[in-house]
C-alpha cells in the first residue's frame, strides 16, 4: 500500500539560541560503531559500511526504516505485501537470518527464525542506521555472516524543544507524531510517540501501528557515562488468507519491546569497557474470526519469543601496535507457542585485533568460540 499524504500540519516549540556563534567549525571525520563495537573513524574500517543519518532519511521523506534502507548499495528490501506485513533484509546475496539487526547495540533478530520483520518499525526517531555489508562474524557471531544492521535511536542534544504533527491522506490515513527532548548539564533525553492509521485497499485491510521511544544518556564522571533506551511498537494489520484473498476476518496483532541499558567506563586513556544489558521480547497473535452464518471455528495462534542478553566490551589502543577488541557474551533465549517451549542458553568469548601496518595496509585476525 503507498499512501500520499495530501495535509500536514506541524508545530514546535523550543528554546532557540539568539544568535548564532561566529566560530569556524571544522569538518570532523565521520565514526562509526558497528564496524568494530567502538567508535572509529570511517577511514580507518577495513569492511564496507554505508551510514543513513537522520538528515538523510528526511531527505528520502521516508516513513519506515524499511524506506530509509532502499536506497544502501547491497541491501535489498523484501516486504509481503502493504504496510505492516512481513519484511525483511538481506546483503549482498546472504539470506535474512544471516543479517544480524540491533537497535541501540541490543539484537532484535528473531531467536527462532533468525531474520527481523521490519514491518512495525518507522523512522520518526532514527538518528543513524549503519550497514556493515560482509562478515562480522568474529564480534557478533554466525548471525552475522552476511553483515550488520545497527539502528540508532535519537537520544536528544541541545536546547529543549518540544514539537506534534498531524498528517492526514487517500484511504483514511492520519499519522501524528509528536516528541520532546533536551539536553541538560551532563543529561540528555528523547522522548516520542507516532500513531499512524489506514484503512488499507480492501475490506479487513486496515492497519494501526503506535511507536514510543524514551532514550537518554547522563555523563555520570569525566570518565563513566551511562544509556538507557526504550522502544516498543503495537501493531493492529489485517491480512489476508492463504490464498492472498482479503479476508476481512483475520488480523494480526504484535507488541514488540527493545531495553537496552549501556554502561561505558575508560579507567585509563587507551582501555575503554562497555557492560550492556538487554531484554527483547516479540509477541504475536494470529487471529482468524470464523465467517458468520457459516460453522467456521474462531482460530488462534499466538507465538512469543524472550531474549536476555548481557555484554561485556573491552577496547584496547595500543598505538601504532594498533586496536584489540576482547569480550563476552551471554544470551538466554525463549520461544512459546500454542504447540512448543524451547529455551536456549548461550555464552561466548571472542577476540579481535586490528594492526595497521601502514596508511594504507592493515591486516585484522580474530577468533571467536
Amino acid at each position: 500500500m503507498q499512501i500520499r499524504w495530501v495535509l500536514c500540519a506541524a508545530l514546535m516549540v523550543g528554546a532557540v539560541p539568539e544568535q548564532l556563534g561566529a566560530e569556524e567549525h571544522v569538518q570532523m571525520e565521520e565514526v562509526v560503531v558497528t564496524a568494530t563495537r567502538g567508535n572509529l573513524p570511517k577511514g580507518k574500517v577495513t569492511k564496507s559500511v554505508s551510514v543513513v543519518d537522520s538528515d538523510a532519511i528526511e531527505r528520502q521523506h521516508a516513513e519506515t526504516a524499511l524506506e530509509a534502507l532502499r536506497n544502501v548499495p547491497g541491501v535489498f528490501v523484501r516486504r509481503s505485501g502493504a504496510v505492516g506485513r512481513t519484511t525483511s533484509v538481506v546483503i549482498r546475496g546472504s539470506t535474512d537470518d544471516q543479517v544480524l539487526v540491533l537497535i541501540d547495540g541490543a539484537e532484535v533478530s528473531s531467536p527462532t527464525l533468525g531474520n527481523f520483520n521490519f514491518s512495525t518499525l518507522p523512522a520518526d526517531f532514527i538518528e543513524r542506521i549503519e550497514v556493515l555489508r560482509g562478515s562480522a562474524g568474529t564480534l557478533y557471531g554466525s548471525k552475522a555472516i552476511g553483515g550488520v544492521i545497527n539502528i540508532i535511536t535519537k537520544h536528544g542534544q541541545g536546547p529543549m524543544r518540544t514539537s506534534y504533527q498531524q498528517e492526514f491522506g487517500t484511504l483514511r490515513t492520519f499519522k501524528e507524531t509528536g516528541a520532546t527532548q533536551a539536553e541538560i548539564g551532563p543529561v540528555r533525553y528523547h522522548v516520542g510517540m507516532t500513531r499512524l492509521d489506514s484503512h488499507g485497499l480492501s475490506t479487513g485491510d486496515d492497519v494501526e501501528l503506535t511507536h514510543v521511544t524514551a532514550a537518554g544518556a547522563a555523563q555520570l564522571a569525566e570518565w563513566l557515562s551511562l544509556d538507557v533506551a526504550l522502544n516498543n511498537n503495537d501493531s493492529h494489520v489485517g491480512i489476508d488468507d492463504g490464498a492472498f484473498r482479503p479476508d476481512p476476518n483475520r488480523f494480526i496483532e504484535r507488541e514488540h519491546l527493545v531495553l537496552s541499558t549501556t554502561l561505558k567506563a575508560r579507567p585509563i586513556e587507551f582501555w575503554e569497557q562497555e557492560l550492556r544489558l538487554s531484554f527483547n521480547d516479540d509477541d504475536t497473535l494470529d487471529v482468524d474470526v470464523g465467517d458468520p452464518g457459516t460453522t467456521q471455528a474462531t482460530t488462534k495462534s499466538r507465538f512469543n519469543t524472550d531474549r536476555y542478553g548481557m555484554d561485556w566490551l573491552n577496547r584496547m589502543q595500543w598505538g601504532r601496535w594498533g586496536l584489540m577488541t576482547t569480550g563476552f557474551e551471554l544470551k538466554d533465549e525463549e520461544a512459546e507457542s500454542t504447540s512448543f517451549r524451547k529455551t536456549v542458553f548461550q555464552w561466548a568469548w571472542f577476540l579481535q585485533h586490528q594492526f595497521d601496518l601502514t596508511d594504507r595496509v592493515t591486516l585484522i585476525g580474530g577468533v571467536r568460540n
